[in-house]
């Protein structure tokens, strides 16, 4: 594998740990707020 490609394929694997990220925060907002009301 060959420089370019690892960077690639790292920045494809932090890009989908970010979405993981966000999307766990909205998951939890919304039980935030289920619980909430």
């Amino acid at each position: 594998m060959d420089f370019n490609s690892s960077l690639t394929s790292n920045g494809l694997i932090l890009g989908m740990k970010e979405e993981l990220t966000l999307a766990m925060n909205h998951w939890y907002e919304d039980i935030f707020l289920l619980l909430h009301f």
